[in-house]
C-alpha cells in the first residue's frame, strides 16, 4: 500500500509506506525539498538539518539518512544504522529511563536505546579527507531518527484507519447495490414465469411466433427457390434451341434425327470454347508483334514492361481458358449424351 502525507516537524513533502495486507508496516520512506533551515547543528559532522531522504526499514530494524549533497559533490553523505543489539542490562535500564523520563517518551524508544558499537552504524563520507562522525554523535543521531520513526508510524496508523474507514463505507455501498440487484432480478423471474404460464393468442401480425405466417413463409421461399433452380437448368440446356426444329414431331424422332441434334449441339459447344480461345491468343500475338517491334524502335523501358506484363496476363488466361474448355466440353457432353429425349430415340 501506498500512503502520503506531510511532516510538518521536518518539512517532509512525501510519506511513502510500504507494507502487505494483514502485516505490519514494512518501510517508511521520507524526502524533503532543498532547503537550509535558519540554525544547523553545531559541532556535529552529520548537520540532520540537510537530511534529504530517509528511510526506516521496521522489519530489519534499520535507518538509512542520506545528507544533501555538498557543493561540487556529485555522491551524498550517507548513514546507515542498524539496531544495536541488546542486553538484559541494556533493557532493564532503558526501561527504566522511559519510566523516569518525560511525558511522551514510550517504553519502545527507551528499550532500544542500548548502547551503540561502531559495527551498528555504516558511514560514507563522500570526501575521506572529511572528518568522520564520533560514535557519541552517532549515538545521538540515532535516537533522534528513532523519534522520528515512532511519529512516521503514528501518522501512518492515523491514515490507516481513515483508508478502512473509507473502504468499510465503500463494502457497505456495493453489498446494498448487490441486494437491490438481487432483488429487482428475482421480481423479473417471478414477471416472466407469470407469462409464461398463461397462454396468450398470437397475434396474426407477429411472423416470428404464428406458426401459421411461419409455415406459409416458408412454403414461398419454397417456392422461390424451386423457380430459381428451373431457370438454371434451362439456361443449362444445351439441346433446346436444336429441339426447337421438330417441335411438332419431338415424341417421333428418327435415330439418325436424334443422332445429328446431338452431334451439331456438341459441334456448336465445342466452337464457342474454341472461338474464345482464338480471341485471347490473337491479342497475345499482336502484343507480342508490338514489343518486337518495339525493340527495333527502342520503346522506352517503362512502355516495355507494361506490353510484357500484358503479356504474362494474357498467357495465364490463355492457359485457364484451354483447361476450362477441356472441363466444360466434358460436362456438356455427358449432359447432352445422357439427355433423356435423345437416349430414347438412340436405343
Amino acid at each position: 500500500m501506498l500512503y502520503c502525507g506531510e511532516d510538518d516537524e521536518e518539512d517532509e513533502t512525501s510519506l511513502a509506506v510500504f507494507s502487505n495486507v494483514g502485516r505490519a508496516v514494512g518501510v517508511i520512506g521520507g524526502k524533503k525539498k532543498r532547503h537550509h533551515h535558519g540554525g544547523a547543528n553545531p559541532g556535529r559532522v552529520l548537520d540532520t538539518t540537510k537530511i534529504m531522504e530517509r528511510v526506516f526499514d521496521l522489519e530489519d530494524d534499520k535507518i538509512l539518512l542520506k545528507f544533501q549533497r555538498e557543493r561540487g559533490q556529485i555522491l551524498c553523505k550517507t548513514v546507515e544504522f542498524t539496531c544495536p543489539r541488546r542486553s538484559s542490562d541494556d533493557v532493564d535500564g532503558a526501561a527504566a529511563a522511559a519510566a523516569a523520563g518525560p511525558a511522551g517518551a514510550s517504553a519502545e524508544l527507551a528499550a532500544k536505546q542500548a548502547r551503540m558499537a561502531a559495527k551498528d552504524a555504516k558511514v560514507y563520507m563522500v570526501d575521506p579527507r572529511e572528518e568522520s562522525p564520533c560514535l557519541k554523535e552517532l549515538e545521538m543521531v540515532y535516537v533522534e531518527q528513532m523519534r522520528h520513526q515512532e511519529s512516521a508510524v503514528a501518522r501512518v496508523r492515523k491514515i490507516e484507519k481513515v483508508l478502512n474507514r473509507q473502504l468499510l463505507l465503500r463494502d457497505t455501498f456495493f453489498t446494498r447495490t448487490l441486494s437491490k440487484t438481487q432483488e429487482m432480478n428475482k421480481l423479473l423471474e417471478d414477471r416472466m414465469r407469470e407469462l409464461s404460464a398463461n397462454e396468450m393468442e398470437v397475434w396474426i401480425f407477429d411472423t416470428k411466433r404464428n406458426s401459421a405466417v411461419s409455415r406459409g413463409r416458408q412454403e414461398k421461399e419454397k417456392a422461390i427457390k424451386v423457380q430459381q433452380k428451373s431457370v438454371v437448368d434451362l439456361e443449362l440446356d444445351y439441346l433446346a434451341p436444336y429441339l426447337e426444329r421438330y417441335a411438332d414431331s419431338a415424341d417421333s424422332l428418327t435415330k439418325t434425327q436424334a443422332m445429328e441434334v446431338r452431334d451439331e449441339c456438341l459441334r456448336n459447344v465445342r466452337r464457342e470454347l474454341e472461338e474464345k480461345e482464338r480471341e485471347l491468343q490473337v491479342q497475345l500475338d499482336k502484343l507480342k508483334q508490338e514489343v518486337d517491334m518495339g525493340l527495333k524502335l527502342l520503346m522506352t523501358a517503362d512502355a516495355m514492361n507494361t506490353k510484357k506484363f500484358y503479356i504474362n496476363v494474357l498467357e495465364t488466361r490463355l492457359t485457364r481458358q484451354k483447361r476450362h474448355t477441356e472441363t466444360a466440353y466434358k460436362a456438356a457432353e455427358k449432359k447432352v449424351k445422357g439427355d433423356p429425349r435423345i437416349t430414347k430415340f438412340l436405343g
